[in-house]
């Protein structure tokens, strides 16, 4: 509705006009007085609700992460179990543990080997240079020769283990200070392929997916083998009152390790053929 107002209807308080203009209800009420204890108390109730909701979110996405942790935690757990069973995995744990006892072992023997034998500390501090600067040269060679795809990474392998097994049994003789540096260089060029060698070769038998977890597996193995070798070495050389016996055992240990290493093609048709039965298993259980 349109009105038109007069001035004498303007509202003052003395000529009544205010009171009809309040109670007119085509005008409407009077805005009324805003109560701010009412306002901030329903403020508070809204913040209170809001951090419940809050809590509870969190506890939520708490138990929720819970979850997930112990289902990676089960996942683990079977992955671990299903490498393990793998033959190919299985062969290199055991060619890993016994060759890296004569391959790590063996520049720590060479210096005390030496001295036995009447060389000076110049000689070996170059014995020690010479062992050193070949094991650099080797490891680099080793990933040259592996790049070129020309020969498979365990082949590589076994011929390393070999050739420094046999570096290591002829002990005997060795006397003079060039047949130690004959030892020194053909020790040096070939004992580290093992630890060069490794992650590549872990990769051809278990794939890149379950790299991280078999390499745990075969370091684990590796720091309980060496903690074992140390004092069986150290025993021999007691015992006998002479290096030539640990530099035996290191030699047979690097000897079983690459002959076994060389059984690769053998022990693939076996997981092949267990990998083959395995997986019609599977894919019953799946459409079931």
């Amino acid at each position: 509705k349109k009105r038109s107002i007069s001035l004498s209807e303007i509202p003052t308080p003395g000529n009544g006009v205010l009171s009809s203009f309040e109670n007119d209800e085509t005008w409407g009420s009077l805005p009324h007085r805003l109560d701010i204890r009412t306002h901030h108390s329903s403020r508070l109730s809204q913040s209170f609700c809001s951090i419940g909701s809050t809590d509870v979110v969190y506890s939520l996405s708490q138990s929720q992460l819970n979850e997930s942790q112990a289902q990676k935690d089960v996942k683990n757990k079977i992955m671990i179990i299903s490498l393990l069973k793998k033959p190919l995995l299985q062969m290199y744990l055991f060619v890993y543990l016994f060759g890296s006892i004569g391959s790590s072992y063996g520049h720590i023997y060479i210096s005390p080997f030496a001295r036995d034998h009447g060389m000076t500390t110049t000689e070996v501090s170059i014995l020690v240079s010479v062992t050193n600067m070949c094991d650099f040269i080797g490891r680099g060679l080793c990933g040259v020769i592996a790049n070129q795809r020309i020969v498979k990474n365990s082949t590589i392998l076994a011929i390393s283990q070999l050739v420094t097994a046999i570096t290591l049994a002829l002990c005997s003789f060795y006397g003079s200070f060039l047949s130690f540096i004959a030892l020194a260089v053909m020790f040096g060029l070939f004992a580290g392929a093992i630890f060069s060698m490794t992650p590549s070769i872990v990769v051809d038998f278990v794939g890149i997916e379950n790299f991280r977890t078999a390499f745990g597996i075969i370091i684990l193995g590796q720091g309980i083998t060496m903690g074992t070798g140390a004092p069986l070495l150290g025993y021999l050389r007691d015992v006998y009152l002479s290096y030539m016996p640990s530099f035996y055992f290191m030699g047979a240990c690097l000897i079983l390790s690459g002959l076994t290493l060389l059984m690769e093609p053998c022990v693939r048709k076996r997981q092949d053929k267990m990998e083959n039965v395995a997986r019609p298993s599977e894919e019953v259980a799946l459409s079931a």
